[in-house]
């Protein structure tokens, strides 16, 4: 299968550039969730440090966005012939893949057809079934939804922390619970605990 390396070596290559791509935008609708989650936290509970919602954000979307890639997104052999078959090869490189250990005259036979039905593709068919971008609209408004919303709470979590707004006031905060105490010093007493 010398012949059929090459072609299918291209393909491939688009189904991981697409596999990268839904990967990194999943990891990053995750990512924009903690993110979004941490800093409503740290705002409710008067801890003004974006890094850590930032770093927390970050760190999820690039554990998801591998772990993504490697258990669910990265395509094998068959799912490279099976995506070139949506070209309208029916089912002809699923069979040449099957067959490929085999090498009858008939196996030979169907091997040519399938690689002139692959070759008279045209660059339109292959941008269609292999987009770089395939996510849907509801994943796509997500994404968007996720980032915004992780972005922006991080905004206002350090807007406080630099005084421009003020705390939720949700928790009191440990900091300002001073205790002023004052006493006469006499003779012969002590202040008791």
């Amino acid at each position: 299968m010398n012949n059929n390396e090459q072609f299918f070596k291209s393909y491939k290559k688009r189904l991981v550039i697409s596999a990268v791509v839904s990967s990194a935008a999943y990891g990053l609708i995750i990512g924009g969730g903690a993110a979004f989650i941490t800093a409503l936290a740290c705002w409710i509970f008067n801890f003004n440090n974006i890094w850590v919602a930032i770093g927390i954000g970050l760190g999820a979307a690039a554990i998801s966005g591998i772990l993504l890639y490697f258990l669910k997104f990265r395509p094998n052999e068959h799912d490279v012939a099976r995506q070139i078959d949506r070209m309208g090869l029916e089912e002809r490189t699923v069979t040449m893949m099957d067959l490929r250990t085999y090498d009858s005259p008939i196996v030979q036979m169907q091997r040519n057809d399938a690689l002139n039905k692959i070759n008279n593709v045209t660059k339109e068919q292959v941008r269609a079934v292999f987009p770089v971008y395939k996510l849907g609209i509801a994943a796509s408004v997500g994404l968007a939804v996720a980032v915004c919303a992780g972005a922006a709470m991080i905004v206002v979590n350090g807007l406080t922390g630099a005084g421009v707004i003020e705390s939720p006031g949700l928790v009191d905060d440990p900091r300002q619970q001073y205790v002023t105490v004052s006493y006469i010093v006499e003779e012969g007493g002590e202040i008791p605990d």
